[in-house]
């Protein structure tokens, strides 16, 4: 098993994925933000080879946002919680990939 430390583990958070994580600890929840992330991650999983793989790396960021605290403070209030719009971005992009790679399969 690889160090999950390691570049060459899928799941290695960089130095910029770490400060995004900052930003998302501290519900940082700028629309430029968002959209930077959801780019981020959809190449990074464009990367990977099975589908297997790429929801593996999209619910282990899950996992890792739903481990950050909860905070009431926002950039913006009244705009919702970033970690929630991710989390949400997640759930319909793993099933667009499910549905994408079920359906060409057949």
């Amino acid at each position: 098993m690889s160090d999950l430390r390691e570049p060459a583990s899928h799941y290695y958070m960089d130095p910029e994925e770490q400060t995004l994580f900052i930003l998302f600890a501290h519900n940082f929840n700028c629309p430029d933000t968002l959209r930077y992330t959801t780019a981020a991650l959809r190449n990074r999983t464009a990367a990977l080879r099975t589908l297997q793989e790429k929801k593996g790396l999209l619910s282990w960021y899950e996992k890792e946002l739903r481990h950050l605290p909860s905070t009431d403070c926002s950039l913006h209030p009244g705009k919702g919680s970033i970690r929630d719009q991710l989390l949400e971005w997640i759930k319909e992009e793993k099933q667009f990939m499910h549905n994408l790679y079920t359906t060409s399969n057949s």
